[in-house]
């Protein structure tokens, strides 16, 4: 006998379907990239209030006079700059885009819920339109 005969065949486990979905998601270099943006977006959105440098719903803390400033601008007292400027009240721009997402965010799955029982059912509840005829 050979010693290639004693040796141990090595078995492969089968891979489960989540297994199976998981790698073939990391095989696409843009679906990776895909999900690093919504994870981003999503950390964004939920440390709004930390990250952000200004609350954009706190009148008080806002000053006429940066109104309408251009991007990079520094404010009028030093405390910060207006990476992406300002709107008419003053308020900056980016701290504007992070609380939008944020309630962008909290609204997107309570929409997407309560609208697809809806439009499935008017889909399914319409009548099949009628065949028409070819012939004259």
């Amino acid at each position: 006998m050979t010693d290639s005969a004693l040796e141990p065949v090595a078995t492969v486990r089968p891979q489960t379907p989540f297994q199976r979905v998981v790698s073939d998601f990391c095989e696409s270099r843009l679906a990776v990239f895909g999900l690093v943006l919504v994870a981003i977006s999503a950390f964004v959105a939920l440390f709004a209030p930390w990250i952000s440098p200004q609350n954009p719903f706190d009148i008080a803390s806002l000053d006429l006079l940066d109104a309408k400033v251009p991007p990079g601008t520094v404010s009028g007292d030093g405390k910060m700059v207006y990476w992406l400027g300002t709107d008419g009240q003053a308020r900056d721009m980016l701290s504007a885009i992070f609380y939008g997402m944020r309630i962008s965010c909290s609204w997107a799955p309570c929409r997407s819920w309560w609208r697809s029982p809806s439009a499935s059912w008017s889909a399914w509840s319409r009548p099949m339109p009628a065949a028409r005829s070819t012939r004259s």
